[in-house]
């Protein structure tokens, strides 16, 4: 038998020991755990979250040249072209003379495909009596018949052949002889223009391009010649004094 003193105390055993600080060890080790899990999911996240804006958002109108109004922001006549434009929904203002606005909400998110279209209804002019689609149309053919032999081909827009034919097209884009108007005021006034020039007549030809660029925005051949209207080095019979 082995006998002990008041002051003889029993080995500890060294697993005992560890144990007090394992258990000091627990919170921080559920700690990092936890901020491991947490970094996983934002990261997660941050690449299968859909895009909040996406670009490349194009408003077309019928007519074209309405002004745009997106959000409350004054863009300008379309077609207009948006980039980063917050995905959801926006508030959409189109307006044009002689066309009732459109004044609406739209959606915009990353899977559209395809521009925003807007077809604007035309006013009845004063006095007017057709009812159905077909007469309207009959109705604008026959006043932009008449302001195409008055020689308002353009401008002032209201009353001119251009916004009677767009009249027709905002009822049925497939009209052949609103098209075909359209066709000619683009003729008349690219001749007329030509003249112009010809005769040295420059601000009337000045006058006469910018028309018909009204009308067709992109038109190459009004572009060239608006240049040589203002520039004294594209008129027929100049030479440049340039370098």
């Amino acid at each position: 038998m082995t006998s002990r003193t008041p002051h003889d105390r029993p080995e500890t055993d060294p697993v005992d020991l560890a144990r007090p600080a394992r258990r000091r060890l627990w919170p921080y080790a559920l700690g990092a755990i936890g901020l491991l899990l947490g970094l996983t999911a934002a990261v997660w996240t941050l690449f299968t979250a859909p895009p909040v804006t996406t670009d490349g958002v194009v408003i077309v109108t019928t007519p074209t040249g309405a002004t745009v109004q997106f959000d409350g922001a004054l863009l300008g006549p379309a077609p207009v072209k948006l980039d980063g434009v917050r995905v959801g929904i926006h508030r959409v203002r189109i307006a044009k003379d002689g066309f009732v606005a459109i004044d609406e909400d739209v959606t915009v998110d990353v899977d559209r495909d395809g521009p925003l279209q807007f077809a604007l209804k035309p006013v009845a002019p004063q006095g007017s009596v057709a009812r159905t689609p077909r007469e309207q149309i009959e109705e604008f053919r026959r006043l932009g018949e008449a302001a195409y032999d008055r020689g308002l081909f353009v401008e002032p827009y209201l009353g001119s052949a251009l916004y009677f034919a767009d009249a027709i097209l905002a009822i049925d884009a497939t009209d052949r002889e609103a098209v075909a108007l359209r066709l000619r005021i683009r003729e008349r006034l690219l001749s007329s223009g030509r003249k112009a020039l010809e005769r040295r007549e420059y601000s009337r030809a000045k006058s006469l391009f910018q028309q018909l660029l009204l009308a067709f925005p992109d038109d190459p051949d009004g572009l060239a010649g608006l240049e040589a209207a203002r520039d004294p080095a594209r008129r027929p019979g100049q030479r440049s004094t340039r370098p």
